[in-house]
């Protein structure tokens, strides 16, 4: 099935991940995910990896957030929607990433969201509307791929003003959740931007055939024809709710590439 296949292959690397969170949201029965055909990874029984499969009724992005106390022994957690699959690589490379860097949110695709007195909030891919408008700077990181310490997770629950949580669970498209997650975060670490990586493909396999680096990366978007003015409506919106406008810029993007060899041996460098 869609969500066993991804399940299975975070299962398989028991040295960079130490539990499978399925989020099931939804009425209908929640499917069962048995991993226990793949082998611990290096052969070794102390890399089992638990799969865990929870069941929402409701389906809400709130959802992500619902089960901190199951996260909470890991250093960091990996949010990611359910149409992508990470390799080994990757996932050293968020790892190693998140230790440098422990309080920032790391992600794939950077975007720039400006909020002024005197005019709409701004919403735009840096890549595509950047140059000398925004010099291609970017302050938060789309919701495809989050990856926060557990504290963040739980911290959504609370932290965040009821209107905002109630604007994601009234299910509105663009639901702004991935902005909401920045606006926490950024006024729980200011001045400390989210940091965009960059991966090949091969590395960041999206299972719709769409590399998740690019712009035309996910799917809601591409049914809400102003999704770009809504998205802008957002940031007035949680500057509003949260009573601040937090999000720090960045021009920085860190990409995965193949370290130097020579007497030590080759790993994922960054």
């Amino acid at each position: 099935s869609r969500l066993r296949a991804p399940a299975c292959h975070y299962a398989s690397l028991g040295a960079v991940v130490g539990k499978v969170l399925v989020q099931w949201n939804g009425p209908a029965p929640a499917p069962v995910i048995d991993c226990a055909h793949v082998p611990p990874d290096k052969g070794d029984p102390k890399f089992s990896v638990d799969v865990e499969v929870v069941a929402f009724e409701r389906n809400t992005l709130l959802n992500r957030y619902a089960s901190p106390e199951k996260l909470s022994q890991f250093p960091a957690v990996l949010l990611q929607d359910d149409d992508v699959r990470y390799s080994r690589k990757a996932l050293r490379a968020f790892s190693a990433v998140h230790v440098l860097f422990p309080d920032a949110v790391l992600g794939l695709q950077g975007r720039i969201a400006l909020y002024s007195d005197v005019a709409p909030g701004f919403y735009a891919n840096p890549d595509r509307k950047g140059g000398n408008l925004v010099e291609y700077q970017y302050n938060m990181l789309t919701g495809k791929t989050s990856v926060v310490s557990p504290d963040t997770v739980a911290a959504f629950a609370t932290a965040v003003p009821a209107a905002s949580r109630r604007f994601i669970d009234d299910g509105h498209r663009p639901t702004c959740e991935d902005m909401t997650l920045h606006w926490l975060h950024a006024t729980r670490h200011p001045r400390t931007p989210p940091i965009w990586l960059e991966l090949p493909t091969k590395d960041a396999l999206d299972l719709d055939t769409v590399a998740v680096n690019g712009s035309q990366s996910g799917e809601m978007h591409l049914d809400v024809k102003n999704w770009t003015e809504l998205r802008g409506a957002c940031v007035d919106r949680l500057a509003d709710e949260f009573g601040t406008y937090p999000l720090t810029r960045s021009v920085c993007r860190l990409e995965l590439r193949p370290a130097r060899t020579g007497r030590r041996s080759a790993s994922p460098g960054v």
